[in-house]
């Protein structure tokens, strides 16, 4: 068929808008309807998944941090951070019907750590190292999803943001000083995070958060540790605090 007779054939053609025009509407309406009502039950689903899991998570995951690496006598209740550790793990099993993915193949990692028989009680045991690093990586983990869905129900403040990036650097020091020295040294970061926080450039912290979160299989020699210690925290810190990073890492 040439153009010339497609165009005869189109113009012979007759619609009738009176009768074509309200089942256009119709159809428009129908899928803008469909496509609100999706709309309004993700955003109802995501603030459930908020309530009931994400926001209880982070509220614990704050305590838990805010309590290790402190001796027992300075825990004013009595919850050691592995009491709050199993508290966030229960609650989160509980709750797992409102879990996103991440967080399901985080937890099922816990688990699996955590299932293991440990025949050696060295500390640095690749076990038991695989344990106590699961503990903050779930932290991470609890801590990103917090930032996002904060962000999906329109929730996230400047304050907020702020906190959850500095909480996310201290969680990639102590990774970098866990993998690098012992478990020690690793937990004082959190038993001196206020003067870390206050004596440490927050910009390159932040930047360090986000390449570690980008590339969890960075792998840094062991003087780089060393380096890393003697210059972003010794050399910063009160002379008290900084004695206590230097006896542990000899």
């Amino acid at each position: 068929m040439d153009l010339k007779s497609l165009s005869i054939y189109l113009k012979s053609i007759s619609i009738d808008w009176k009768l074509a025009l309200p089942i256009i509407i119709a159809i428009v309406g129908a899928i803008m309807a469909h496509a609100l009502t999706i709309r309004r039950e993700r955003s109802k689903f995501y603030l459930e998944c908020f309530q009931n899991l994400i926001s209880p998570a982070y509220f614990r995951t704050l305590r838990f941090l805010t309590v290790k690496g402190l001796p027992y006598r300075f825990i004013k209740d009595g919850n050691t951070s592995k009491d709050l550790y199993d508290d966030i793990l229960g609650f989160m099993e509980n709750n797992i019907k409102y879990a996103p993915p991440n967080v399901i193949n985080q937890l099922a990692e816990v688990k699996l750590h955590l299932s293991l028989h440990f025949t050696q009680i060295d500390s640095n045991s690749p076990y038991l190292r695989a344990v106590k690093s699961d503990e903050i990586a779930l932290c991470l983990v609890v801590l990103k999803e917090y930032k996002k869905y904060c962000k999906r129900i329109k929730i996230l403040n400047k304050q907020t943001r702020k906190d959850i990036t500095l909480l996310q650097g201290l969680c990639v020091m102590w990774f970098f000083l866990f993998t690098g020295t012992n478990i020690n040294t690793a937990d004082l970061v959190f038993k001196h995070k206020d003067l870390i926080i206050k004596n440490i450039n927050l910009k390159r912290l932040s930047r360090k958060s986000k390449k570690f979160l980008r590339n969890k299989d960075i792998i840094f020699q062991v003087g780089d540790y060393k380096k890393f210690i003697e210059k972003e925290i010794i050399k910063k810190l009160p002379a008290e605090e900084a004695l206590e990073f230097q006896e542990n890492i000899n």
